[in-house]
């Protein structure tokens, strides 16, 4: 390269190399913490005033805009938890599997389920053989589109990589129970049933079982 184009080239990588210098705000490392330790209102202020700073690098950005979603989602404001995720995608070249599944789930909760659905068909265009985790979200945001005969197909596949997960059981339930196949429901809250019993509770189930219960009421369920 001629000396001349070297030198006209240097004043931009200097500024290149000084916006990757420039030190991250202190509150976008306290925002992480607070997400991380479930302080979720402190966690979307932090991420707030980190997200106002000037020449931000791209990845702390990024990184800003996917712990203030979670932490939005946490303290059930889906709609702005749906509106983070998606800016981090925009600014993400390859998003990964886990941020497509997030999106779907984030986009459905805020009632934006044609999003929803997107985000989960690309998660799904990620897996080299069926993923449990894209095709209950297939056929959870097919059930709330009120597509239950692709939903009992999206959560069937997932059934057969791990059969052992009950919220998918409970899910394909209550669609075989919209589709009036009320014996292919019975059996499916009785195996939900069978395999929350034999695991610890977790946060789903402190929020799911009471309904799973009222099910397995209903049928008879013993």
């Amino acid at each position: 390269m001629p000396m001349r184009e070297i030198l006209h080239a240097l004043p931009m990588l200097l500024l290149v190399l000084g916006a990757c210098s420039t030190p991250e705000p202190e509150s976008c490392a306290s925002g992480d913490r607070a997400g991380s330790e479930g302080r979720y209102r402190d966690a979307i202020d932090l991420e707030t005033r980190c997200l106002a700073s000037a020449d931000l690098a791209a990845a702390t950005k990024m990184r800003a805009f996917e712990v203030r979603a979670w932490a939005f989602y946490k303290s059930g404001d889906f709609r702005n938890a749906a509106d983070d995720q998606m800016a981090f995608v925009r600014l993400d070249p390859a998003p990964s599997h886990r941020t497509l599944i997030n999106l779907s789930l984030y986009m459905r909760k805020a009632g934006r389920l044609d999003e929803s659905l997107e985000a989960a068909r690309s998660a799904e265009k990620q897996d080299k053989q069926p993923n449990i985790m894209t095709q209950y979200h297939l056929g959870w945001t097919f059930a709330e589109m009120g597509r239950h005969e692709e939903a009992v197909t999206a959560f069937t596949r997932g059934i057969t990589v791990q059969p052992d997960y009950a919220w998918i059981y409970w899910r394909r339930g209550l669609s075989y129970e919209h589709l009036g196949r009320r014996d292919e429901a019975r059996e499916d809250f009785r195996k939900a049933d069978a395999l929350v019993k034999r695991k610890p509770a977790d946060e789903d189930s402190i929020l799911m079982v009471p309904h799973l219960k009222a099910k397995v009421s209903e049928y008879g369920i013993s």
